[in-house]
């Protein structure tokens, strides 16, 4: 069956199915048999691979005896890419190294190690923090090893890619000022907080309390706007069992509620425990809810979901839409600057900048922008499944 022409019912059950599988694979025990009978492996491979996991799903299947060409080219697909970013991560580590740069490896480059298997976890990309003031020299070590630049000075981070599959993010700030005043402030002085690595002269990282804080932070911001995956929830499963006696929990909880995550984080960690557990009891109503808007997501979010989002927060009917169309059109300037820092340099270039966006949404963004302005029409018509979360941007 398509999957657009699957009933909520059936998408219900292949991402619990999906979780279960998930859950089995990062526990090491063989799924029961009863529960893959009639299991249509293509449609539960196809979400698999929407929500990065494809290996993890392929793992659980392998031990069942129920693998096939697919799901062994995913598990080795998924090793392969693992050997490739750490093969080209690692010199340029070495060049941070000898130039004297900061870095701290952040999210999936740490959660990877993890899961049980090599490669298990995929990547899409490495994050890794460092030192803002020495951008241009990371830049040029980047460009040297072959990278191209594909983002710089703006937003939090540069990014480069490396032909065939290799993007690394690295991160001059955590967050921006214009998702959670609160949360950037917090994460703005994380530097201070990282630990020294032992075994190198610019490495950091940070301890369990601040990383699972952070993953927390990283999975709200998605959460609240376009959406996350289950392979967000699942980090967050694998990193509760690997430091399970080690989590200060008075800490995280004074942290999380003076950022405004108290909620969202209990709520989160409650959801990622239940759901990935062999034995899973029946959801909540407002579990299931939260759910099926995770599962529609996919990995990255969607564009329905980024506008229904923020109609909601503004109230919804036509004062959500408007809202909605005038941040737009019309950003705030400080928005403005972290996403085009370059039209600041000079007053002179501001009203470029204008004529620059447009240009852009009736070319390179056009199919974004159709879809967009699709979705703020259906908006306030249809739910979308999605369950806006309680703690979001002030």
């Amino acid at each position: 069956m398509d999957a657009k022409t699957d009933t909520v019912e059936e998408r219900r059950d292949r991402a619990l199915l999906l979780a279960y599988l998930a859950g089995c694979a990062v526990r090491e025990e063989m799924p029961d048999p009863a529960r893959l009978e009639d299991v249509d492996l293509d449609a539960l491979l196809d979400l698999a691979a929407k929500h990065m996991l494809t290996a993890v799903v392929a793992t659980a299947l392998e031990s069942a005896r129920l693998g096939n060409d697919r799901t062994r080219e995913g598990i080795a697909r998924a090793a392969w890419r693992a050997a490739q970013f750490e093969a080209e991560w690692e010199p340029v580590r070495v060049e941070l190294e000898a130039a004297g740069i900061w870095y701290c490896p952040l999210k999936g480059m740490v959660i990877k190690d993890l899961y049980p298997a090599y490669g298990m976890r995929e990547m899409g990309d490495y994050d890794i923090l460092f030192d803002p003031e020495r951008a241009e020299d990371v830049r040029e070590i980047m460009e040297r090893r072959g990278f191209i630049t594909q983002q710089f000075s703006r937003g939090c981070h540069d990014t480069y890619h490396k032909q065939p599959i290799l993007n690394l993010e690295m991160h001059r700030k955590l967050f921006t000022k214009s998702f959670d005043h609160r949360i950037d402030t917090y994460f703005a002085q994380t530097k201070g907080r990282l630990i020294k690595d032992e075994d190198n002269t610019f490495g950091y990282h940070m301890d369990v309390d601040e990383c699972y804080l952070h993953l927390v932070a990283h999975e709200h911001k998605h959460y609240a706007d376009g959406g996350t995956g289950l392979r967000s929830l699942l980090d967050t499963y694998v990193y509760l069992r690997a430091y399970a006696d080690a989590l200060d929990w008075d800490r995280i909880s004074t942290t999380a509620h003076s950022i405004g995550l108290a909620d969202f984080e209990v709520k989160n960690r409650l959801l990622a425990r239940q759901l990935f557990v062999a034995d899973c009891d029946s959801l909540s109503d407002e579990e299931q809810c939260a759910l099926n808007y995770i599962a529609e997501s996919s990995v990255y979010g969607t564009i329905e979901h980024t506008v229904f989002n923020h109609v909601r927060r503004e109230g919804n009917g036509i004062r959500g839409k408007v809202h909605y169309l005038r941040s737009r059109l019309f950003p705030s300037i400080e928005a403005l600057q972290e996403v085009y820092p370059a039209f600041f340099r000079r007053r002179v270039f501001f009203p470029a900048l204008f004529v620059y966006r447009i240009g852009r949404a009736l070319t390179v963004k056009r199919k974004y922008v159709v879809t967009e302005f699709k979705s703020l029409h259906r908006t306030g018509r249809e739910d979308n499944g999605a369950q806006l979360q309680q703690t979001h941007r002030k």
